[in-house]
């Protein structure tokens, strides 16, 4: 399945921007560390998941790889001024996917970079 199809007019309107920005290159391998990263963090790892259970005690909040979801919704907005995207909707958008499926859109926008 394509990533539009996928994840909508966001990743079509954010890949559009990053390909017109030449530095946009030197970000692809960052959203390939940081998608790593974060399927690190999956819930299905004993660490993680009682990691994350401390987290939502202590706070209330978010998964154990929400900075790093932050981290890569603020580096792609910051590359793809021109898409319709801010920081924040991003941060939004991709918490909203999940920790996996956040990990799968920075891929796919890596390799739509990379095309």
């Amino acid at each position: 399945m394509k990533p539009r199809a996928r994840f909508g007019d966001v990743f079509e309107s954010v890949a559009r921007s990053l390909r017109a920005n030449p530095e946009a290159h030197e970000l692809a391998p960052e959203l390939r560390r940081l998608s790593d990263e974060i399927q690190a963090l999956s819930p299905s790892q004993p660490f993680v998941e009682g990691f994350e259970r401390a987290y939502r005690v202590a706070d209330g909040a978010h998964a154990g790889g929400t900075p790093l979801i932050g981290l890569a919704a603020e580096m792609v907005a910051d590359h793809a001024p021109d898409s319709g995207w801010s920081r924040e909707q991003l941060d939004a958008y991709l918490e909203g996917l999940g920790p996996a499926r956040a990990a799968d859109f920075l891929t796919e926008l890596a390799a739509a970079i990379d095309s």
